[in-house]
């Protein structure tokens, strides 16, 4: 099985940051599937030699390592080199270049394959289409985007957004002449439904109308971005920051303390009108272990639109190249800020992390088998942002915070007096 040939290995030698036990076998079932699926199209055509494939969009390249492996010939292409890359050796193909799907061929191969494919997603079978009359397309789709932008799920009002970009996606296939067949896979992952593409004999005549066909697709799509009638239609391919999953440490450090900022600012009523939006607090009661009590400073929280607003323009440029912007920011610093939904006004308000629920200090998820809570304590590496930045310290105490409580030239009062107390925060 390739699960005990290869799993073991890849596991205890993954390089990056994401989990490998849910990115290594996730892409062995992957690999099953296509072998399996690859198997019985050889025994149905006669074929003794193993079809080739292009792995559109390959991360960590780990699925076309395997493929290769099992004696299938074909590469992987990416916008950004992994660091894994390097531990596959030479005869797996992982090569670093953007593909812009008007200028890219591979009709060479036999299949073309978009696991997690993201802006290509909708382009592959449209490039299978255009340039080979027999090549098949196997497509894994997972964040939503038609062909020049993020997927508007409101195009498919009777279904869920996940449901409604799967039927647009069969839909594009379908259009580009391939007879499409609709599977879930079983792997471990929530997005697990994927599609076979298996290109079928035209004559001239019918090509032409599936290609036409597939332009006016491309066509609505570019109306829709532009809302122009006449569009000349375009790929923007990702800019390369995006891929980067990070900005640069000054400038998180200068959006950490801009939305602080206007977390905690603060007047005489409790409230703050900014930009359309509101600022509204409610005073947090600090209750000591020993049952004594202190004043704190009104943890506030703030509409996500008014702490847009109140973001300057710069930072909000920024944050763009993060990815998807607050939202993706936000969640990459879930240790200093929460988002919760007022039920009053309906709108998504952003708060301080006062709760003591903090991540693990290596960024990577904790999962109950390998990390606990004293172990994550134990290796703390990073100093604590609250006890360096908050006017009152952090909430929790030095034994019980997931970061190193260190005495700051920013707020020098802190010491490990104020902090060794375990503290209970109440912002209900």
């Amino acid at each position: 099985m390739l699960k005990d040939k290869y799993g073991k290995k890849f596991v205890e030698g993954w390089t990056e940051s994401t989990d490998p036990q849910k990115f290594v076998y996730e892409d062995i079932g992957i690999a099953a599937y296509l072998l399996l699926l690859w198997e019985k199209e050889r025994a149905v055509k006669g074929w003794e030699k193993k079809q080739t494939f292009v792995d559109l969009g390959c991360g960590n390249g780990l699925l076309v390592h395997l493929l290769n492996s099992e004696g299938h010939g074909g590469l992987g292409v990416d916008i950004r080199r992994r660091q894994i890359w390097s531990i596959y050796g030479e005869e797996t193909v992982l090569e670093e270049y953007t593909v812009v799907p008007e200028d890219s061929r591979f009709n060479e191969y036999d299949w073309l394959i978009g696991n997690h494919s993201d802006e290509l997603t909708p382009w592959i079978p449209v490039m299978a289409a255009r340039h080979s009359q027999s090549q098949n397309v196997f497509i894994l789709p997972c964040c939503p985007f038609d062909f020049f932008a993020k997927f508007n799920q409101r195009q498919q009002a009777d279904a869920s957004s996940y449901d409604g970009y799967l039927k647009y996606v069969q839909l594009v296939c379908e259009t580009s002449g391939f007879r499409v067949e609709r599977d879930k896979l079983r792997i471990p992952s929530t997005k697990r439904a994927c599609f076979v593409g298996w290109a079928q004999a035209r004559s001239d005549e019918e090509r032409v109308e599936r290609l036409e066909a597939v332009d006016q697709l491309i066509r609505k799509a570019e109306r829709a971005r532009t809302g122009l009638a006449e569009a000349a239609a375009e790929f923007v391919p990702r800019k390369e920051a995006v891929w980067k999953n990070h900005l640069p440490a000054d400038v998180n450090e200068q959006l950490r303390r801009c939305i602080f900022d206007l977390v905690m600012e603060e007047n005489t009523t409790g409230t703050v009108q900014i930009s359309g939006g509101r600022l509204w607090r409610r005073g947090g009661r600090v209750v000591l272990r020993d049952g004594g009590r202190r004043s704190c400073r009104p943890l506030g929280r703030l509409d996500v639109h008014a702490l847009m607003a109140a973001v300057p323009a710069d930072l909000r440029e920024h944050m763009k190249c993060f990815g998807n912007g607050i939202s993706s920011f936000l969640k990459q610093h879930a240790h200093l800020f929460q988002t919760s939904l007022d039920k009053d006004s309906g709108l998504t308000m952003v708060g301080l992390n006062a709760s003591g629920q903090r991540p693990s200090v290596s960024g990577k998820r904790a999962t109950k088998k390998t990390n606990s809570t004293a172990a994550t304590i134990s290796n703390r590496t990073r100093p604590c942002w609250f006890h360096v930045n908050h006017p009152d310290g952090c909430p929790l105490s030095a034994a019980g915070c997931h970061y190193l409580h260190l005495v700051s030239d920013h707020n020098p009062a802190l010491s490990d007096g104020h902090n060794d107390r375990v503290v209970v925060v109440n912002i209900g």
